[in-house]
């Protein structure tokens, strides 16, 4: 497969709302331009795009996936991303890779949730919105009333370039306005002439020498405009509008034709930042710069590890040494492929501008920057947090560790699936974006390694303080026919400042406790804090000092002392008023604002303060609040369920805060934890 040069290269990536048509524009856009021998189609799974076992099953993409074709001596990377925010962060991780998004929208169903939010990603991404209108050969399009809402849901900046000849059953073509002179537009929906109008206007108001002409008469040749609305479209003043219907093959060759036009190279794009070392400098698609790419998509599977680059600048062979820059590791690359969905296509040489594939790179993460010395970096891809917790256990304990190494492989994969051990409940946790990312990361555990596991709501991590001063001693005494034990430990505590940890101070004065029994005394206050009193939780922000004690010269030993230490902690902690903690999350949700009501109104019901409202473009409303963490543990579904899968959210741990003396009593006696009967104070 011949080099294309970086001026000939776009690289677009397919975003929008689930059922939209994304993949199926895409397999009609590969067929179109003969890149493949046969239209696929994910209703019947014979998509080149749709590859993975279950998205054939669900008929719906799960993963972003790479395509490629040839249109007039112009490679167009096109990746396709899924529509489900339960998945986005593959669209997140595709989009700031490229130079232009396509927003999908499907012209009967309209702007949907995802539909926003990809828009809103894109723009916070710097790089071109197109927008692409597919199935306009459906049943009741109303074609002016869809435009009338995009344009009030994204700004004016928005315009048409196309009109479709014909609408639903009738729609068997479009005119590209800028060359509407050249074609016949008989049938077009609207005015040509006054839409063509106003596109050139449009485009002249971005120039301030064209519009001076204009205002004059004189309107610029049509490859003047073309090459003005390339910067037009660069810098975010027009965001185009498509017609197409992948049904009926129409508007796809005009749509290759547009992005030839206009469309944005990485030439025509803004440079983007990197860091060599500690100087900022610029990284130019130039084949004779230092070679710089960036991890944005891996698959682990049977068949080994496939990583997925997009080449900044320089050029790369197969065989090639390069350097990671996380950890400084050296790498080979092997061969270097060119990916059409499942399908590789070997190339001897990839420049700058190129999305290429190459096996075996295990050890390259996601966001991984990869350049010949390891001395540049970017600034990492802005992945949505995984919010939804679930804690796991192999249904067969022998499968433990296979489990884990399954569970690693789909991290590997997926920038928004985290697996960890939780240091405080100690409970293997996997966190998704949704209920529904989990049961199909279980689903492909199942599926790829026949292993099955269970999960339950994951412990929520409080913790235990105390709120006064005490003190208490114990005496350990124990006489076995032989040798006896004998420990008497008297210890002070005194609460510290929320977050300080905890202090252990030495009073002894007289040698009262010899000093090689203070380390096993010590020892003893940390494991008992660590195991917790109240209820299981680890005991945090106080300072105990040992101020007293009595030892044997025969019976007195390291374990006597420690196991004193203990009990003393013990009686000492309930004279303290003590507390449970729990934790704190700034939550922040986004709604449509018909909803806000509803959501206040079910934060308040979860102890949640309220800290700010915004509104926001497109009829959205958020609110911010500040909110325990257990009344928020399973928030995504509940929102999911009082919105209609409109609303989202983000949170992020806060700060640990005591919990309510009537909720204190739940969670004491549900954890059934040692001093469970003793008083809850406030």
């Amino acid at each position: 497969m011949t080099r294309c040069l970086a001026s000939d290269i776009r690289n677009i990536v397919f975003l929008g709302h689930t059922g939209h048509g994304k993949t199926s524009l895409i397999d009609a856009l590969l067929f179109a331009a003969k890149a493949v021998n046969r239209k696929g189609s994910p209703d019947d799974g014979t998509s080149v795009l749709d590859s993975d076992e279950e998205e054939k099953a669900r008929k719906h993409t799960i993963d972003s996936h790479v395509a490629h074709l040839e249109f007039h001596d112009k490679r167009y990377n096109l990746i396709d991303s899924p529509g489900y925010p339960d998945f986005m962060g593959q669209a997140i991780s595709a989009l700031h890779n490229v130079e232009n998004a396509a927003i999908v929208i499907d012209a009967h169903r309209g702007i949907e949730m995802s539909t926003r939010r990809m828009f809103q990603a894109a723009t916070d991404a710097g790089v071109a919105r197109l927008i692409v209108l597919t199935k306009l050969d459906a049943d009741g399009i109303d074609f002016d009333g869809l435009i009338a809402s995009i344009k009030e849901t994204f700004g004016n900046n928005v315009v048409l370039t196309e009109v479709p000849i014909g609408v639903e059953g009738n729609l068997h073509g479009v005119v590209e306005l800028l060359h509407a002179d050249e074609v016949s537009s008989e049938g077009a929906i609207g005015s040509v002439e006054d839409l063509r109008n106003d596109l050139i206007e449009r485009i002249v108001e971005t120039n301030d020498e064209y519009l001076s002409e204009f205002l004059e008469g004189k309107i610029p040749p049509v490859s003047e405009l073309a090459h003005c609305l390339v910067k037009a479209v660069a810098e975010g003043q027009i965001v185009p509008i498509f017609c197409t219907s992948a049904k009926r093959d129409v508007g796809l060759i005009e749509f290759l034709h547009s992005l030839e036009e206009f469309g944005l190279s990485p030439v025509d794009a803004h440079l983007r930042h990197a860091k060599k070392g500690t100087d900022e400098i610029d990284l130019e698609p130039m084949d004779e710069r230092p070679f710089v790419a960036r991890a944005f998509k891996a698959v682990s599977d049977k068949f080994g590890n496939m990583t997925y680059l997009r080449v900044f600048q320089g050029k790369v062979q197969p065989n090639a040494a390069v350097k990671n820059s996380r950890d400084g590791s050296s790498l080979r690359l092997g061969q270097i492929c060119l990916a059409q969905g499942k399908a590789m296509d070997k190339v001897d040489e990839a420049g700058a501008g190129e999305i290429i594939c190459v096996p075996k790179l295990d050890s390259v993460e996601i966001d991984d920057v990869l350049s010949a010395d390891g001395s540049y970096s970017l600034e990492h891809t802005p992945f949505p947090k995984p919010m939804f917790p679930q804690a796991i256990e192999p249904v067969d304990r022998s499968d433990d560790a296979k489990i884990m190494t399954a569970l690693k492989k789909i991290a590997h994969e997926d920038p928004c699936f985290e697996l960890h051990r939780d240091p405080q409940t100690l409970e293997m946790v996997m966190n998704g974006l949704s209920q529904l990312h989990l049961e199909t990361v279980q689903h492909r555990v199942r599926l790829r390694e026949h292993l099955d596991l269970r999960t339950k709501e994951p412990k929520v991590p409080y913790k235990e303080t105390i709120s006064a001063l005490g003190e208490a001693m114990y005496k350990h005494r124990k006489q076995t026919g032989g040798r006896g034990q004998f420990a008497e430990v008297h210890l002070r505590l005194k609460p510290l400042e929320r977050g300080s940890g905890f202090q252990f101070i030495d009073s002894i004065v007289g040698g009262s406790i010899p000093h090689q029994y203070l380390p096993a005394i010590e020892k003893g206050v940390r494991e008992t804090m660590k195991e917790g009193i109240l209820a299981h939780c680890e005991v945090v922000d106080l300072a105990c000092e040992v101020f007293f004690g009595k030892f044997h010269d025969v019976d007195s030993s390291e374990a006597a002392f420690k196991l004193a230490a203990s009990h003393a902690f013990k009686e000492a902690f309930h004279q303290c008023r003590p507390l449970l903690l729990e934790p704190v999350v700034n939550l922040t949700v986004t709604v449509p604002s018909e909803k806000m009501g509803e959501i206040t109104g079910d934060l308040n019901t979860r102890r949640a303060h309220i800290t700010g409202m915004e509104a926001l473009p497109g009829g959205f409303q958020s609110v911010q609040a500040s909110v325990p963490l257990a009344e928020v543990l399973r928030y995504q579904t509940e929102l999911k369920s009082m919105t209609g899968g409109q609303g989202f959210f983000s949170m992020e741990i806060s700060h640990y805060a005591p919990v309510p003396p009537n909720v204190q009593q739940q969670v004491v006696e549900k954890q059934g934890a040692n001093g469970r009967h003793q008083p809850v104070h406030a």
